[in-house]
């Protein structure tokens, strides 16, 4: 009996042995493993990768034309989904919409992780929404448009185009016609419309060039901006008028007064100039309330539509993340 329990005591300690080397062995194992990926790992390879690594870390401290510099450096050694995710979404921030829509399509049609692919199509989409669009009616028809120096495909007189927020150039020109050149600022999601009409020259008298004002961008909606001043002005001229019947409550007040001292056991007669002094001092007061809340409440939507207009339409939170890992 004891010689049995003895050998199972054994059995148990050899088990317990054999469990616990075999716990010690593994990360060794990993270890070595891990350290023979990296050993695999070509030099062209740890180049991107260190590349995207600089990369990870200026856009974290949101250098984007640095973390863009990098991340294309990786893009042109080692193609990932991951660096060309991260690429288009630099380029988002700077607000080069365009380029970024453009990478962003190559990652749905060619990635190689299907969260890069989600998450392209969440920013593409986002993009596309902060697009500016520019509407230009053009006379003559035939003329050429060159927009930021690149040539328009179009023709016809209506021409259409989305481009990045921001300040563009726009030269139309036109044989036999004087061109022009002017600049346009656009905000998001904005669309600008504009007439251009060459004017047309005689004879053999040079084609001058016309410099037209800079244009700003107006989003449609011009109430945003014209609304809040026209309220203050309406507002001012309600307490300009307050100031004018309180002037002449006054006077009738005065005149009242001067009639009867005592203001009881009046005559009679005195009835009609109370009833006019309280008839503008309750005008008075009307128009005290209306034009100081017409000017409180226009100064406050002309502050709202400011600070609304000046903040930079930020993505939604899930597009704000961008690859970490290689």
């Amino acid at each position: 009996m004891v010689d049995k329990i003895q050998l199972l005591l054994c059995c148990v300690v050899l088990l317990c042995a054999r469990v616990a080397f075999g716990q010690a062995v593994a990360p060794d194992n990993q270890a070595a493993e891990t350290a023979a990926s990296q050993l695999e790992e070509s030099p062209t390879a740890r180049e991107a990768r260190l590349a995207f690594e600089d990369g990870v870390r200026l856009m974290r401290s949101e250098a984007w034309l640095a973390a863009e510099t990098r991340f294309r450096a990786s893009l042109a050694l080692v193609s990932r989904s991951s660096t060309a995710y991260n690429l288009a979404f630099v380029l988002f921030k700077q607000r080069r919409l365009q380029e970024s829509i453009a990478i962003l399509r190559d990652v749905l049609e060619s990635a190689d992780d299907d969260r890069y692919r989600e998450h392209a199509q969440a920013l593409v989409t986002h993009a596309r929404g902060q697009l500016a669009t520019l509407s230009l009616s053009v006379t003559p028809g035939t003329a050429r448009v060159l927009v930021d120096g690149e040539p328009l495909s179009q023709t016809g007189a209506p021409r259409l185009l989305q481009i990045d927020p921001g300040t563009h150039s726009i030269a139309v020109s036109s044989p036999g016609f004087a061109s022009q050149t002017f600049e346009i600022v656009v905000k998001p999601g904005v669309t600008l419309t504009r007439a251009i009409a060459l004017e047309r020259v005689s004879g053999d008298a040079p084609v001058a060039s016309t410099s037209a004002p800079r244009d700003r961008a107006r989003a449609e909606p011009s109430a945003n901006t014209v609304g809040p001043w026209l309220t203050v002005g309406v507002g001012a001229a309600l307490l300009a008028g307050a100031v004018v019947t309180g002037i002449m409550a006054k006077a009738a007040d005065d005149e009242f007064r001067k009639s009867c001292p005592e203001l009881h056991d009046c005559d009679p007669a005195l009835r009609s100039k109370s009833d006019k002094a309280l008839l503008f001092a309750r005008v008075t007061d009307g128009l005290l309330v209306t034009g100081s809340v017409a000017v409180i409440g226009g100064l406050i939507w002309r502050v709202s539509t400011t600070t609304s207009a000046a903040s930079p339409t930020r993505p939604r939170a899930a597009l704000i993340t961008a690859g970490g890992r290689f």
